[in-house]
């Protein structure tokens, strides 16, 4: 339940938290992306960490490492539209 909240929960609750409270903040890409990159960092550690089977996890990490680098930073863009401040 922990590696699941860690990789699926927290990115798009962290990006909503920041554009709600500090919306300047994801103004600058390069924060979006530092960001994205410590998530997406962070899944993987859980992953890693996790009690599952040595097979399980590399699969896992590699289904989540090409799936989440692309999705982690499209939370943020829909974070932004719903502070009404979309593209």
């Amino acid at each position: 339940m922990r590696t699941f909240a860690i990789t699926v929960i927290l990115p798009p609750v962290a990006f909503l938290i920041l554009a709600h409270m500090l919306p300047a903040v994801l103004e600058a890409e390069w924060v979006v992306w530092m960001i994205s990159l410590a998530l997406w960092l962070g899944g993987l550690a859980a992953i890693a960490t996790s009690k599952w089977k040595l097979p399980v996890q590399i699969a896992a990490g590699v289904i989540y490492a090409l799936l989440a680098m692309p999705l982690i930073p499209l939370t943020a863009l829909f974070a932004v539209c719903t502070t009404g401040n979309c593209i």
